[in-house]
C-alpha cells in the first residue's frame, strides 16, 4: 500500500525525539484526500497515542509517516530486515518483515508500550 510520507520527515538524519514529535505535530494539518485519493485525515487521538509511544522508544533509524488507514506508522530497518509499527486510535500493530515476507504480527493494547520497546529491542539484537 503506497504511504505519503511527510515532507518534514525527508531529513531522516534528523532523527531526535524533538524532530519526530514535530513530524508527528505536522500530521494535524492533513485534510481530506492528502495521499492524492481519499484518505481521511489522522485523528488527534492517534497523533496523541504516537506521541506517547516515541516518548518510550529508540528513535534511531526511525521514519514515521501517516498512512491512508487513518494510522500513523513508524518503521525501522536493518539491512534486509524492517520493523514496522502501526498506531491506531485503540491499540499498536508490530509487524517484522525479511524483506516483503511478513514473519509475525501482533497487536498490543495502549498501555503495553514496553512489549512494543521490546520487540524493537530484539530487532535490533538479531
Amino acid at each position: 500500500m503506497p504511504h505519503h510520507r511527510a515532507s518534514a520527515s525527508a531529513d531522516v538524519h534528523d532523527n531526535t525525539r524533538t524532530h519526530l514529535t514535530q513530524v508527528l505535530h505536522s500530521f494535524h494539518s492533513l485534510e481530506r484526500g492528502w495521499n492524492g485519493d481519499q484518505a481521511q485525515p489522522i485523528p488527534d487521538s492517534v497523533i496523541h497515542n504516537a506521541e506517547i509511544l516515541l516518548q518510550c522508544i529508540q528513535t534511531q533509524r526511525l521514519e514515521i509517516f501517516p498512512t491512508g488507514r487513518t494510522s500513523i506508522q513508524f518503521e525501522y530497518e536493518n539491512g534486509r530486515r524492517s520493523l514496522e509499527i502501526e498506531v491506531f486510535e485503540d491499540r499498536y500493530e508490530v509487524a517484522l518483515f525479511d524483506e516483503a515476507v511478513r514473519i509475525y504480527e501482533l497487536s498490543f493494547q495502549l498501555n503495553e508500550t514496553d512489549m512494543v520497546r521490546d520487540h524493537i529491542s530484539k530487532f535490533y539484537e538479531s
